[in-house]
Parts: C-alpha cells; structure tokens; sequence
C-alpha cells in the first residue's frame, strides 16, 4: 500500500471523526438551547399567568366578593331595622285597638 494513500485514509478518518463529534457537539448544543428556552418559556408562560390570576384575584375577585359581603350585611341590616319598626308598629296597632275598644265600651257605657 503506498504512504500517501495511507495517510490519506488516515486523515480522512480522523476528519470524519472530528466532523461527528463536532456535528454531535452542535445538536447537543442545539437540543440545550431549545430546551432551556422551552423550559424557560414555560415557566415565563405560568409566571405570567401566575400575575395575573393574583392580580384578578385581588382586584376583580376579591372586589366583587366585598361588594357581595357589604350588600348581604347590607341586606341583613336592613332587615334587622325593619323587624324592629315593625315590631313597634304592631305595638302600636295593638295599643290603637285596645284604645279604640275602650273607647267603644266607655261610649256604650255612657249610652245606657
């Protein structure tokens, strides 16, 4: 076999080894690149959506919960008052009607 043809075939198997693994070194580096990016966008992506779910959460939400709390207490309040308005009112009906019998007696009293 001659040398050159040797050498040659040398080089050429050193050159495709080196081609492989740079080749095998640049997907690997790919393949962490998108990777991390993956990951990364993935965890941006639920950050983000973590913001604002609290922000909706504190703000609309929570908002619309007090609005809901404040009206019932509101609500209950009101009923409260009005039972004791009421309340008085019957007293007051039954004061009337027990006046207005008395008065009805006292007149038929009078009348014989």
């Amino acid at each position: 076999m001659d040398v050159a043809v040797a050498e040659h075939a040398e080089f050429n198997i050193n050159f495709e080894a080196k081609l492989k693994m740079k080749n095998q070194k640049r997907a690997g580096n790919i393949t962490r690149d998108m990777l991390g990016k993956r990951l990364f966008a993935y965890f941006n992506h639920w950050r983000l959506e973590t913001e604002h779910y609290n922000t909706t959460m504190k703000t609309k939400v929570a908002d619309k919960l007090i609005r809901l709390m404040v009206g019932k207490l509101g609500q209950a309040f009101k009923r409260w008052k009005d039972k004791g308005r009421r309340k008085q009112n019957q007293i007051k009906k039954k004061m009337m009607m027990e006046m207005t019998e008395q008065k009805e007696a006292f007149e038929s009293e009078q009348m014989e």
